[in-house]
Order: structure tokens, then C-alpha cells, then sequence
């Protein structure tokens, strides 16, 4: 932090405080509402009030440095009026070490025809000089954001935790940050602000309230991965379902409005609670929104289970994420007020959240805790011995992936045979050449001559052999979502990408990094500081800027140097890429004979796709959660249905396939396996690398030692991964509990499409071009690294599908 100090305060110059009383500068909040995530994308909101005689375009300025000591300065421009206070957002990736100490400066200065001049205005800030009061998620940690009020509709469930650590739940490998009572002002205006967080759920507040940039931030958000869930008030229409559009999202929302019922409590109770009995006096009446048709791209996503069969939820799949609306009003006081001993009320988050979130972790209220923990060693029940926890491709690993020191190894071992030779003839092989030819005399001339050719020598290899291009290395997930089975004639597949780079930028100077966007969408490119790295930095401060308004295109300083870099890309791929993995004869699943009976897939991706796998999500669900005593009285699950996935899923390990192969879908069945079967391998694997650390048996997290391509399966299914046992036999010790923990890739997360009915294929190209459309001074680059490709293929939903009575098949 002293170096971090010292580098602000060094540029604030005399001059500047003179000016800074013409615009005053308020940190208003670090992160949404005061939550930020350390080595993530935060937004700050800035205070302006200019005290300027006339109304001004200015350019405000947050500085943030990254890990090799340069300092990004993140501008926008703003204008502002005398007197009239006006708030703007910034955003950047923060420093994996930010704290609420942290400083960062803020500055104002006069924007001239779009060129910066003379500063109006500057103030050292800290997360903790906000006025919404800082509060630091860890790195390990998921974030929901909860628009409206405190009530968190039983999400909160997930974060009971254990008595060694405040943030470590019990039943699942990470803390969720709740971050609730946000009101509709409070949303950032631009997607990477609302990046961080898993989902938006929307529980009360006007859309209509929204102004235009937050809206289209909330609309790209979703479309890149996002979730917004809406549980509807049992009375009012808000969101203006079946209506004429009344606010910017109004396209996103379910053509048919919802018919309002009462039912008794009994008839939710297997949609919202793992209870099959309630007692009498408490089954009251209960308001419900029923949808009774789908449009608008919805299909039915909860459902009273047959006879009745009512879809009280419906879900629409935007781009890469969903967008989800539930007839039942989880934030109502009704279904949170404990109705016995038990202490919690009829709502359990696993029940419903693990279906709308793509989750498999059980929830427990706090007195079930209480229940399991017992009074006393040999009565208790809970497992709440030491995590063993394990870092599931952490940065340490996208470094090693993306490291350049492979083709940097050459010029150094020649560098080494270059010092040695000239420590031989220049030391003891050239003293015993003059000696032997009795001309010690001439040793300096001899020295002078054998420095001066060598010094030629190395001028000549760094021309020969000098990098004198941009390189890049790169690990790239690529994914691709195909139109369902249905969809328009013209429906095109949709791209995205994260990815990680080194790039060697050779001389010196600024040199412009930028990727070439698609029309319409908004990419992101950032430096990238490994969370469990010490940073190396420059001995040299250097700065740049970084416009908000484009942040995948400015000028960064070269060193003839690497620097390591992330991206976040979406839109339509050039060259190559285009072909993607695609539908070639129509795919039907036999709902009868539960397998795909025909259809065929292929691929025109550049390059053979390794190490492939094919996962069908069919439209069979598993049992529901159930208490053994039907109650809760005693917080234990029917046998197998702790920890328990969503849909019945199977996988199978596909033949490597070159450019043009095609599998053919009606004949898959060697190598069939279930997904648990899978996963649980993948998760065995990771967690059980043993070493002699006695921090790590302490339950300190460490990266794991598994094959990196192990990792990332894991990682893409991270919130499916098994869940820690939490339940023992009565009177025992309590053992070590495996975890896994993710500190960077949270977006590659596609558990949430095993909720659902549809196909995924996962292969890799080794040493393949990166699909991320990147420039260097506006040219392409010559890239290599690994692409791991993702594709999916959604299948269709029925009502059929989500109200049939689960059973043991």
C-alpha cells in the first residue's frame, strides 16, 4: 500500500490542489452498494459538483494501478452544470490485494475537443472513505445481487455456516455475499459492473425506474451470462406481463400475463420445501401466479407435480443467460414465519433456488443446525471438521497456460552459452593460449579484442534471434449456444470467450491492444494480476488511459516485455471460426426410449477437437429433496438425496474429431456414463492430491496438483460439483470435509444448463490461433495457446416435462 500511496501522491502537484475547489469530488460508492470483489471488475460512483462559472465537459479520472506498478487511468467524460451535483460510473479490475485501505486517487480535468487539459479537481479516496459503507468480498466467494428489499427469499439458507469460519457453509464449497435493499438507482450503467454477480434477483421495485444505460447494462449482462430472476408479488403487474411494453426491458418479459389463484399452502409445499406435512391450522390460503401459455422464447421451468400440473414458472434463455419469472412470492412473510419448533418457515432455498440457479447443494436453517450439532460431542451429528480445501485453477495455472517462457527459453540458453564461451576465452582458455605462447604482455589488447568481438557477437544473436514480432499466448473458452430445435430459418448460433493472454509487445512506447467488436456489443479488455501470485513489477511507473467508452481498444506502455492480460469477447467470429460445431441432420430425443433416436453433429472449427465430451441432460428429473420424517423435525434427507444433481445427465468420451468429422447421435452407447459418475471422479481427483504442508492439513486452500484439463472440466461445472458430507453417524469425530474453491473463470460456470433438457459437447484445439478477434496497433496478431470449446444445444421443454411426479428412476 506505501508504494501504491507514494505513486498517487506523487502527481499530486501544487498546482492541482489550487484547482481543486472548481469541481469537488465525492467517492459515493466502491463496488454496487459498497460490495467489491477483489482481482474482479468493480464500478465506483462518483460524486461531481462543479463550482465552475459556466456549464463544462470534463473528464473524470480514477486511478488504478495493476500489478506491474503502471497505473490505468480510467476516464469518462461527463458534463457538468454550476452547483448541480452529478454522479458518473467507473470500472476496472482491481488488484487481487485491494482492501477497504486501499488508496486510489480520483481526478477532474477540462476536457478540450476530446484532449485533456489543465486539472480542476482531485482527492485521495479509499473504499473505506466511501459514503455507502465498504464491504470486501473475498476472492472465494459468489455474489447475488437482491433488488428491493432485505428479504433474501431463502438464498440466504446457502451461507449457514459452521463454527470455525464465519463464511464457511456447511452443506456447500463457497459463500455466497447477499448483497440485498438495493433499490433501482443503485444498478450500475454498463454490463461489467453487474459482472460479478451470479444473478439479479428482483423482488420488488419498478423496471419502469431504469434508465436506459442501466437497462441496456441488465440486457448485455444477461445476454453474456447473466441471470435475472423476478419472483411476482402476489398482487400488482410491475413488469407489465401481457401488457403494452411500460419500461426499457419490456421485450425480455412473458407475452401472456399470469392468472392469480389462491391455494392452500399443502399444494406449493413440494416446490418450495423438502416438508410433506404441514399442520392444519397453518394451511392457509396462498396467492399464486399460474401461467397458463408460453411465448416470447419462454418455456415452463417449475411446476405442481401431476394431477395438477400449473407452471408457476417460466424461464427464457437469452444469449448465454436466462431470464426467469416464479408465480410464487418467495420474499412473502408467509413462507418465511417459522411455523413450529422447527424455527425456519415452509421456504427452503435448496428446493427452489437449486432449480432456478443451477445448484445441487442441500440448505439448512440456522436451528436445523443447531438440531444436527446436538448438545454435545457424542450427540452431534455434523460434520464440522476441518475443510481440506483446494483451489480449482487458480492463477498460478492460467499463468503456467499462458506463459511465453517456453519460446523465451531459447534466447536465454543461447545467452548462456554465449557468457560461458566468453568466460573461457576471455578467462582461463585465453591465459593459457598467451602462456603457452609467451605473449602475457598482450593480455589486455587479447581482452580488449575478445570483449569487443563478443560484444558484436550478442549484438548479432539479438538480431538474428530477437523476438521482433507481438506473440500472444492464450487459453481461450469458447463457447457456443446453437438455436433450438424450432427456431427461426435465419437463427444464427451465438459466440462468446474468456480469455487469458501474455502478449509480447517488443521496442518501447505505447502500442494500442484492442479486439475488433461486433456491432452492438460491449468487450472488455483488462489486465489480469494472478490472486495467488506475488506480482513482479517494473522498476518504472508508466501510465495509460482507459476510456470507459471503449474498454477493448487503448494504448498500453511496451517494455519489450510481456504483459498479461484478460478479455471478455461476444459476438460474431471471423475466418474459421465461423464454422463452429453445428447441427447437421435434426436431432430428436425419444422421450419413450429416453435417448436422442436421430440427428447428427459435426464441426468446422480449425483444427482436431481432443479430448471430447458429449453430455445429454435428458428431461428426467430427480427426485425431490425429501426429510426422512417428513417433517424437518429431524433435519435428516431420505437416503440419496443429499447433495442430489437436477436432471438425469449422461456423458460419453467421443473419438477425437478432425475438420469435418461428424458423430452421429442415434448411435452413441460405448463409453456411456452418468454425470455424477463423472464428476465425482473430477472431484476425487482435485481434492485428493496429498502432500506433507502442514498448513494444508491445518484446511489451508492450495492449488490443486490434477491435470489442468481436470481443472477446467470442474471448473465449468463448478456449482455441480459433490457436495461436502456434512452429516456423520452420532458420537463420531468428525472428519476432514474435501472442498473446492474458485478464485478466477467464476463466468465459465454451465451448471445451469444441467437443469434443463439439452446437449453439450466439450473439446479442446491444441495449439490453436485464439478465436477472440484481437489486435495490436490495429493489426492481427500471430497467436497459439489452447482453446477449449463449449457447445450447447438446447432441447425442448414441456409442461410435461416439469410437473411429472418425480420418482426413483
Amino acid at each position: 500500500m506505501t508504494f501504491v500511496l507514494a505513486t498517487l501522491l506523487a502527481g499530486l502537484h501544487p498546482a492541482a490542489a489550487r484547482a481543486q475547489d472548481n469541481v469537488d469530488i465525492t467517492l459515493e460508492t466502491f463496488g454496487v452498494s459498497g460490495h467489491y470483489r477483489p482481482g474482479d471488475f468493480v464500478p465506483i460512483r462518483v460524486l461531481l459538483k462543479s463550482n465552475l462559472s459556466s456549464p463544462e465537459t470534463v473528464q473524470v479520472v480514477w486511478e488504478v494501478p495493476e500489478a506491474s506498478g503502471d497505473i490505468a487511468e480510467v476516464m469518462r467524460e461527463v458534463a457538468v452544470n454550476t452547483g448541480v451535483p452529478v454522479s458518473v460510473w467507473l470500472y476496472a479490475r482491481v488488484l487481487p490485494s485491494t482492501n477497504d485501505q486501499t488508496v486510489f486517487a480520483l481526478r477532474v480535468y477540462r476536457d478540450v475537443d476530446g484532449v485533456r487539459g489543465e486539472e480542476l479537481g482531485g482527492r485521495i479516496v479509499s473504499p473505506a472513505t466511501a459514503i455507502t459503507a465498504a464491504s470486501r468480498v473475498s476472492p472465494a466467494e459468489g455474489m447475488i445481487a437482491i433488488v428491493g428489499g432485505t428479504n433474501a427469499a431463502g438464498l440466504d439458507e446457502y451461507n449457514v455456516t459452521g463454527s470455525r469460519n464465519i463464511n464457511d457453509p456447511i452443506t456447500g464449497h463457497e459463500y455466497t455475499r447477499l448483497v440485498r435493499g438495493l433499490s433501482v438507482s443503485d444498478l450500475p450503467d454498463r454490463w461489467e459492473g453487474l459482472a460479478p454477480f451470479e444473478a439479479v434477483v428482483w423482488t420488488s421495485g419498478l423496471p419502469s425506474a431504469l434508465r436506459q444505460g442501466q437497462a441496456d447494462a441488465l440486457r448485455e449482462y444477461i445476454r453474456r451470462g447473466g441471470h435475472l430472476v423476478i419472483p411476482l408479488p402476489s398482487v400488482g403487474n410491475d413488469w407489465g406481463l401481457g401488457a403494452v411494453g411500460n419500461h426499457p426491458l419490456h421485450d425480455l418479459v412473458p407475452v401472456a400475463a399470469p392468472r392469480t389463484e389462491n391455494v392452500r399452502l399443502s399444494m406449493v409445499l413440494p416446490i418450495i420445501s423438502k416438508r410433506r406435512q404441514i399442520d392444519e391450522r397453518d394451511d392457509i390460503e396462498f396467492p399464486i401466479r399460474v401461467f397458463e401459455s408460453f411465448g416470447n422464447g419462454y418455456e415452463p421451468l417449475i411446476a405442481l407435480p401431476k394431477p395438477d400440473g400449473r407452471v408457476l414458472g417460466v424461464q427464457r434463455i437469452e444469449g448465454f443467460g436466462r431470464v426467469t419469472f416464479i408465480g410464487v412470492e418467495l420474499q412473502s412473510g408467509q413462507l418465511g414465519r417459522p411455523r413450529d419448533n422447527r424455527g425456519g418457515g415452509l421456504l427452503e432455498g435448496d428446493v427452489v433456488w437449486n432449480r432456478v440457479l443451477g445448484r445441487r447443494a442441500d440448505t439448512l436453517h440456522p436451528t436445523q443446525f443447531a438440531t444436527l450439532a446436538g448438545p454435545g460431542r457424542d450427540a452431534s451429528r455434523l460434520n464440522d471438521g476441518y475443510r481440506r480445501e483446494v483451489v480449482v485453477a487458480g492463477g498460478r495455472t492460467i499463468l503456467d497456460a499462458i506463459s511465453l517462457s517456453g519460446r523465451a527459453a531459447v534466447g536465454i540458453g543461447l545467452a548462456f552459452l554465449l557468457f560461458v564461451a566468453y568466460w573461457l576465452v576471455a578467462g582461463p582458455a585465453g591465459f593459457a593460449v598467451l602462456k603457452s605462447t609467451k605473449r602475457l604482455r598482450h593480455a589486455w589488447v587479447a581482452f580488449f579484442l575478445t570483449s569487443a568481438a563478443f560484444t558484436l557477437l550478442a549484438w548479432g544473436m539479438v538480431k538474428v534471434f530477437g523476438q521482433k514480432s507481438v506473440q500472444v499466448q492464450h487459453l481461450t473458452f469458447l463457447d457456443i449456444v446453437s438455436p433450438p430445435p424450432g427456431a427461426a430459418a435465419d437463427a444464427t448460433p451465438g459466440f462468446r470467450a474468456s480469455m487469458w493472454f501474455s502478449v509480447f509487445l517488443p521496442g518501447y512506447g505505447p502500442r494500442e491492444i484492442s479486439i475488433r467488436s461486433t456491432e452492438g456489443f460491449r468487450d472488455v479488455l483488462a489486465p489480469f494480476a494472478a490472486p495467488d501470485v506475488d506480482p513482479v513489477r517494473f522498476p518504472n511507473v508508466a501510465r495509460y488511459v482507459l476510456p470507459v467508452r471503449s474498454p477493448a481498444s487503448y494504448e498500453v506502455p511496451a517494455r519489450a516485455t510481456t504483459k498479461e492480460m484478460y478479455a471478455r469477447w461476444m459476438g460474431t467470429p471471423e475466418g474459421d471460426w465461423a464454422g463452429a460445431i453445428e447441427v447437421v441432420e435434426p436431432i430428436e430425443y425419444d422421450r419413450r426410449g429416453r435417448r436422442l433416436s436421430a440427428g447428427a453433429m459435426g464441426h468446422n472449427l480449425p483444427g482436431r477437437l481432443t479430448n471430447v465430451r458429449l453430455y445429454l441432460v435428458q428431461p428426467i428429473r430427480l427426485p425431490n429433496k425429501v426429510y426422512r420424517d417428513g417433517t424437518g423435525q429431524d433435519p435428516i434427507l431420505r437416503t440419496g438425496a443429499s447433495g442430489q444433481g437436477l436432471n438425469v445427465t449422461q456423458s460419453w468420451a467421443i473419438p477425437d474429431m478432425e475438420k469435418g468429422a461428424v458423430i452421429r447421435l442415434d448411435t452413441l452407447g460405448a463409453g456411456i456414463a452418468q454425470f455424477d459418475t463423472e464428476i465425482g471422479r473430477d472431484f476425487t481427483t482435485v481434492t485428493g492430491y496429498e502432500d506433507d504442508d502442514m498448513a494444508w492439513q491445518r484446511g489451508a486452500a492450495r492449488p490443486a496438483a490434477a491435470d489442468p484439463r481436470v481443472q477446467y472440466r470442474l471448473l465449468t461445472f463448478f456449482s455441480m460439483a459433490p457436495a461436502p458430507a456434512y452429516v456423520q453417524p452420532p458420537g463420531s469425530m468428525g472428519g476432514t470435509r474435501p472442498t473446492i474453491r474458485r478464485i478466477v473463470g467464476r463466468e465459465l460456470d454451465l451448471s445451469a444448463w444441467l437443469a434443463r433438457p439439452c446437449i453439450i459437447v466439450m473439446g479442446e484445439l491444441v495449439g490453436s490461433e485464439t478465436p477472440v478477434p484481437l489486435r495490436v496497433s490495429d493489426r492481427p496478431v500471430e497467436s497459439r495457446g489452447l482453446t477449449i470449446v463449449r457447445w450447447i444445444y438446447p432441447l425442448p421443454v414441456t409442461a410435461d416435462d416439469v410437473a411429472e411426479e418425480p420418482t426413483a428412476n
